[in-house]
């Protein structure tokens, strides 16, 4: 896989965004099922559900390398590990024409649904972006 779906601060324009690009091959707009919040610290989370959350679709280069930083940023240190701050998996994204990949993605570990949940804001239409920029 060499894929990785981002849905804020990594999205070009963003603050931590410098941290794909010596990794990107290409970026284009995409969307994946699930909901998304706003945490308290000013960034989102995305959690599971039926809705859609728009971000983009990096194509990677040196995969292994890209997806230490960004599980370092992430606190993501190893699939189902207690101290997640995200979990990273594998999911289904969809381009604007619709085309399928396969990409990682950080999402709210289901340990602490209700915690975060309790600590943000839903954003109802699935866009950080725009949120994001509507408060400036």
């Amino acid at each position: 896989m060499s894929y990785v779906f981002v849905y804020g601060t990594l999205m070009r324009g963003f603050v931590n965004h410098f941290l794909l690009e010596p990794y990107i091959v290409s970026i284009k707009p995409a969307t994946i099922l699930g909901k998304i919040r706003h945490l308290v610290e000013g960034y989102p989370m995305l959690f599971k559900g039926d809705g859609v959350v728009y971000g983009e679709l990096v194509e990677l280069t040196n995969e292994q390398q890209a997806l230490a930083e960004l599980d370092a940023l992430e606190e993501y240190y190893g699939a189902g590990n207690v101290s997640n701050y995200y979990e990273r998996c594998s999911k289904i994204v969809k381009d604007s024409s619709g085309r399928e990949f396969r990409a990682w993605v950080y999402l709210c570990p289901d340990a602490r649904i209700d915690e975060i949940s309790g600590q943000s804001n839903a954003i109802p239409d699935g866009d950080w972006r725009k949120f994001i920029l509507s408060r400036k």
